[in-house]
């Protein structure tokens, strides 16, 4: 790799189904600006993606322009702008970022980052689409010890838990806890009305689910603990999360049997919640942020492309 790659900049794109993230990333990884939009792929064609990343480009200012880009997460599948095929678990960040896909432009250096894909130690089919850069950042900031054995939570609409082994994503399993705590609170009667955070319940909800294995049975009590007045109507929101949030946590931790650790990537407000459901197990947790191991991974995986 030259000396002038070594010392330039790129930009970075985190295209979700419903988001998109714009990235400045400087020449030792470190995040220089970030510009969001809420035009994720499902809100555009593929045809129309290429010109509102160039439109986005242009907002973000002169100085990036004709800077390499890299882009990650759903803008990669079948839905996207071009579709990067999965790479198959176990694998390394050196073969990842050798899977990168070039997208033919006349106007960007383009190459979008292929998902990971695997059966989990459940034995069922998974996979994953822009997490994968936020995992490679954590690596490249890991000790030789927590690579060689690590286990990474990303909580989020999907959460996803991540097994590492000797500097490599061995497995990971998905939880749908995101998704399904929208849909429980956007979609049934059992957080109506306007909802406030309400760490009592929060708690409450870590302890029952602890406490019993029957979710199903669990998850209406948000109701029935209201109307035997053990919380207000304000705190459903706080005891469903908690509900949910412990259920995820309860289940990997039983799977992962002993377990002292677990390093935590994503944003401050899910991550509190994430360290209090690890608390009330006895485990540690390590927390990160997101979008600067996203941006760290981003960047490690364009230079090791460029240098291969």
């Amino acid at each position: 790799m030259s000396a002038t790659l070594a010392m330039s900049s790129i930009l970075a794109v985190d295209w979700g189904t419903s988001s998109f993230r714009l990235m400045h990333i400087g020449p030792g990884g470190e995040l220089l600006g970030i510009l969001n939009a809420d035009k994720g792929v499902s809100r555009l064609t593929p045809a129309e993606m290429e010109p509102f990343l160039q439109q986005q480009i242009t907002t973000m200012g002169p100085d990036v322009s004709g800077l390499p880009v890299i882009l990650c997460g759903m803008v990669g599948s079948a839905i996207g702008w071009r579709e990067a095929p999965y790479v198959d678990c176990p694998v390394d960040p050196a073969r990842l970022a050798s899977n990168l896909l070039r997208v033919p432009s006349e106007r960007l250096q383009a190459c979008i980052v292929p998902g990971l894909r695997t059966l989990s130690e459940l034995g069922q089919p998974d996979v994953m689409r822009g997490e994968e850069t936020q995992v490679v950042g954590w690596l490249a900031g890991a000790s030789a010890a927590q690579k060689a054995s690590a286990v990474l939570c990303l909580p989020g609409t999907h959460s996803k838990w991540v097994r590492i082994e000797n500097g490599e994503v061995r497995n990971f399993n998905t939880a749908l806890t995101g998704e399904l705590y929208a849909v429980l609170q956007q979609h049934s009667i059992l957080a109506r009305g306007e909802q406030q955070e309400d760490p009592a319940a929060f708690a409450a909800g870590l302890a029952a689910s602890a406490a019993s294995p029957s979710l199903l049975h669990l998850l209406f009590s948000t109701r029935s603990r209201m109307l035997a007045g053990l919380h207000p109507v304000s705190a459903c929101a706080s005891y469903l999360s908690g509900l949910l949030i412990g259920a995820e946590v309860g289940a990997a931790l039983a799977q992962a049997q002993t377990l002292e650790e677990v390093h935590l990537i994503g944003g401050k407000g899910l991550l509190q919640r994430y360290e209090a459901a690890l608390a009330h197990y006895q485990v540690r947790a390590i927390s990160h942020e997101g979008d600067a191991c996203s941006a760290r991974g981003l960047w490690q995986l364009y230079r090791a492309s460029q240098a291969a």
